[in-house]
């Protein structure tokens, strides 16, 4: 539901209520309270009018009676203090809740309030009680069979841990975190653990230490973490593996610094260097670290040969994924760098010799036929042009290349991108009818 009309309707609820001592009448002001302070664009005063509410259904759930419902409400009330900073009043409601429910109570409500003071200790600097308290929250949501909630208090006391330099403790806790969500059910949450997983491994690992996990993990995260719906996410995700290519790229090989190379390049179209300036000036190092080993290995700074390249090394999914995503961000620039970097993206490509030549044209014809016609006939002229100025021996690669490709597209559509090609000024190599 609209968070405003769901606002609107429990105010409208509220005000039919005559008898403010009912529990309805508590339990709607409990329950505006939480809209209020669970709205998207809440801030300071949001939280304070929620407090109001959370106030006025404490008048009505007394301690003898109504022992749960009191201490969801100071649990929320809580949440909503700490959010305005008053930390040590925040502890004292959650420490209430605790003590309504009972030290062995289980649930979803005992495990929020324990989580919750958890974090609240966290935040006032006392490490060894808020890993107490996050342990608690983890007994007691698992007593619950609340899985997810469990795997957020686990993260949670992975971050303790970690920054107490326990980061082996830590990698177990999400570990744990991860099997009790998953990428359908629990999307963020679930990419959130996997993420935090890969960055311990990542810090915990020394020089020599195969990262192939942290770049496994990574990966996965980023199955959710698309730069359409998280785009930070992605970027973080995208600059750490960075880091890990990096860190594997200090033999003869390529790969990996290319791979690096291009993570950082994914990482720095999302970063904006005022909003994001630690971040970006993060990903700009590796990304001149990497083309500085690249070059120094005589293989050149052109970003687009590197990519080209790259693409040539991985598997048909990845490249096809990398092709698109690459292709999908270039056709998004303001001209006029929008056609000249797709020029100089398509020279790269064409650029690529022997066998794998035809091995990208294969897959860049693909991506073509995902797109919108209009950015389809662009790419396709832009080839064209590309094709053209290259001397005979490439152009008959090339060529060779393109009419390969086209025998694996299906009959009509091969036949609509060669009229589309011809329509360019594509010329079939001799012996090709």
């Amino acid at each position: 539901m609209d968070p405003d009309l769901h606002i609107a309707e429990l105010r409208s609820r509220l005000e039919s209520i005559t008898d403010e001592r009912t529990v309805e009448w508590g339990s709607v002001q409990y329950m505006l309270g939480l809209a209020i302070a669970e709205h998207p664009a809440a801030g300071e005063r949001s939280y304070r009018e929620s407090i109001r509410h959370y106030a006025k259904a404490l008048r009505v759930f007394d301690a003898d009676r109504f022992a749960e419902p009191r201490a969801r409400v100071y649990t929320s009330l809580g949440v909503a203090e700490r959010a305005l900073g008053m930390g040590v009043i925040a502890k004292e409601r959650f420490e209430q809740a605790l003590a309504l429910l009972g030290d062995s109570a289980s649930g979803p409500d005992a495990g929020a309030a324990a989580n919750n003071l958890g974090l609240v200790y966290e935040e006032l600097g006392d490490a060894a009680r808020a890993v107490d308290a996050f342990r608690s929250a983890i007994a007691r949501f698992a007593t619950a069979g609340a899985d997810r909630q469990q795997a957020s208090a686990r993260h949670n006391l992975a971050r303790v841990l970690a920054a107490l330099g326990d980061h082996d403790g830590a990698m177990r806790e999400l570990r744990a975190a991860i099997t009790l969500t998953s990428p359908e059910g629990d999307g963020p949450l679930w990419a959130s653990h996997v993420h935090e997983l890969a960055t311990h491994l990542l810090l915990s690992a020394n020089v020599s230490t195969d990262h192939t996990e942290a770049i496994r993990l990574l990966r996965e995260s980023l199955t959710v973490f698309t730069s359409a719906h998280h785009p930070f996410q992605y970027a973080m995700a995208k600059h750490n593996l960075g880091l890990a290519h990096a860190a594997m790229s200090g033999g003869d090989e390529p790969h990996h610094a290319r791979a690096s190379l291009a993570c950082f390049e994914d990482a720095l179209a999302i970063f904006d260097p005022r909003l994001h300036a630690p971040q970006w000036r993060e990903s700009h190092s590796g990304l001149e670290a990497m083309l500085e080993r690249l070059e120094a290995a005589g293989l050149g700074r052109d970003r687009h040969g590197h990519f080209a390249h790259l693409l040539t090394e991985v598997d048909s999914e990845s490249r096809h994924a990398l092709l698109a995503e690459r292709l999908g961000r270039l056709w998004t620039l303001a001209e006029p760098a929008r056609t000249a970097q797709i020029e100089s993206f398509d020279r790269a490509l064409v650029a690529v010799e022997g066998s794998s030549q035809e091995l990208l044209t294969r897959e860049w014809l693909r991506v073509l036929t995902e797109r919108r016609f209009d950015e389809a006939d662009e790419a396709l002229a832009i080839r064209t042009a590309s094709i053209a100025s290259l001397d005979e021996a490439q152009r008959t690669l090339a060529t060779l290349g393109i009419e390969r490709a086209l025998g694996d597209l299906e009959i009509l559509i091969r036949m609509q991108v060669r009229e589309r090609l011809e329509r360019f000024g594509y010329l079939r190599p001799d012996g090709v009818s």
